[in-house]
């Protein structure tokens, strides 16, 4: 880590504060080596990223992905809502929750967009609506 850095970031650089928070969280969900840390504290990842069955029910607050590469899942979770990649380059999935709005899902998915199995069915139109999807939408 470079002076400038620590400078930016003085507790990081004693290894506490948030960026550790968002750290320790990626290693307990085995993701930590394929993803980066940015200046803003978002995340983007630079490999598939699989987030199921990890029993979540949301994101904690200092989680907000930024751009996943590949392919993001987060399927057969409890989640409700929010923390989801910004961008998908390659498909997302948020099938099997307890979702009943797609608020936080991505802003752009240049794959396919799974949201099926859910309390609601969300419909093309809607799924359309908020996220600009390259392919199909399996709902």
């Amino acid at each position: 880590m470079n002076f400038q850095k620590k400078m930016n970031d003085p507790l990081g650089a004693l290894g506490i504060g948030q960026r550790k928070l968002i750290e320790d969280w990626l290693y307990d969900m085995t993701i930590l080596q394929r993803c980066k840390i940015n200046d803003d504290l978002t995340i983007d990842t630079t490999h598939q990223i699989d987030l199921e069955n990890k029993n979540l029910t949301g994101f904690p607050d200092f989680i907000q992905f930024n751009t996943a590469n590949v392919w993001f899942s987060c399927a057969n979770n409890c989640l409700i809502s929010r923390g989801c990649p910004r961008v998908c380059l390659g498909g997302f999935t948020c099938s099997n929750n307890q979702l009943t709005s797609l608020k936080g899902c991505p802003h752009t998915v240049t794959g396919n967009f799974y949201c099926q199995n859910n309390p609601k069915t969300f419909e093309e139109s809607y799924v359309r609506e908020i996220c600009d999807v390259g392919c199909s939408i399996k709902n």
